[in-house]
């Protein structure tokens, strides 16, 4: 029931007998978290009202407005335009989406919300939230924020990257961070090792590398 990315930190305090120190920054982690959930929910209520608000005046527009210029439209005897034939077929069928649509979407909500609270923990799957804004970019920080904690604990750069892969929540990150692992292992320089790796980003490769190079690592990422 522990978040993947406090085991990784955990593991690596055990290793390296690092424990007090990683706890430390377990707790540094475990706020800056709590601050980004909570501004993640802030911002959502104004498109979230703003979204309630169109969808219920376009239903109302289908239930209410278009039928009275439709039976304008027949008092005058004119023809109705394309785009009033378009809304009274959709008009036609707003007694049931109307409704189903809201019901669907406050379901998925619940479930969302059951999940994050009796889920046991378990590391958010970044890969199939790429269409989101953004999306790739809070894979990459939450893999640069663990990989900067376990390096700054004095952990080994290969130990380091490997755990941070497992625990970013990202498959194609895992997959690039265990191919450098390897790289490095068979006697490939970080330089040489990070080209390869495709699945990071190239500005987070330069960053890795050149702190790497300045011995200021934790800082750069």
């Amino acid at each position: 029931t522990i978040p993947p990315e406090y085991r990784a930190l955990l593991t690596a305090g055990l290793r390296t007998g690092r424990l007090s120190e990683v706890l430390g920054a377990i707790s540094e982690l475990s706020r800056s978290v709590s601050r980004l959930r909570r501004q993640l929910q802030l911002s959502l209520i104004y498109p979230a009202v703003v979204l309630l608000l169109a969808y219920t005046l376009f239903v109302a527009l289908l239930w209410f407005v278009i039928p009275t210029f439709v039976r304008t439209f027949e008092l005058l005897g004119s023809e109705q335009p394309f785009f009033f034939r378009s809304l009274m077929a959709i008009a036609g069928t707003v007694s049931i989406w109307g409704l189903v649509l809201p019901g669907v979407l406050a379901a998925a909500v619940l479930c969302l919300w059951c999940w994050n609270r009796f889920g046991g923990g378990q590391a958010v799957s970044i890969d199939g939230l790429g269409w989101l804004p953004g999306a790739r970019d809070l894979g990459a920080a939450r893999f640069a924020q663990l990989l900067s904690v376990l390096v700054e604990q004095e952990v080994p750069l290969t130990e380091a990257m490997r755990l941070s892969g497992e625990a970013c929540g990202s498959a194609r990150l895992q997959t690039a961070s265990s191919q450098v692992t390897q790289n490095i292992e068979s006697g490939l320089s970080l330089q040489d090792s990070l080209k390869t790796a495709v699945g990071l980003p190239p500005f987070l490769r330069w960053l890795i590398v050149v702190g790497e190079q300045q011995g200021s690592l934790p800082q750069s990422l």
